[in-house]
């Protein structure tokens, strides 16, 4: 599951923290677990905490990704972030697109059966 709290401050700033854990067996392990976490395409500047894997802002998909190895089950994470934006002419209202997860459990179905 992945929980998502965003703090606006006035037009320039804005808070994130994401926390995400896995709602599986803590004998299976996720790997390749990649969360793409998106932000204003006025972006400027990002600084982000996190307390496992490696999190980055990509600027040509305007979000930051945050990658984990391997993710246990009944593990949780949690990344903390500021992003900074440049001011614009116009104030253009922002639709928040969802987080994007992309992960593989090996030798486990969607079905529940263990192959």
């Amino acid at each position: 599951t992945t929980r998502l709290v965003i703090n606006q401050h006035g037009r320039s700033r804005i808070e994130y923290e994401v926390k995400v854990k896995g709602t599986f067996s803590d004998k299976i392990e996720a790997s390749g677990v990649v969360l793409r976490i998106p932000v204003p395409p006025n972006t400027s500047n990002v600084k982000v905490k996190v307390g496992k894997g490696r999190a980055k802002y990509d600027p040509s998909i305007n979000a930051i990704v945050w990658k984990f190895r391997s993710f246990p089950g009944q593990a949780s994470y949690a990344l903390r972030g500021e992003v900074h934006m440049m001011a614009l002419i116009q104030d253009k209202q922002w639709s928040r697109p969802p987080i994007s997860m992309d992960f593989q459990v090996p030798t486990y179905t969607a079905s529940g059966l263990h192959v």
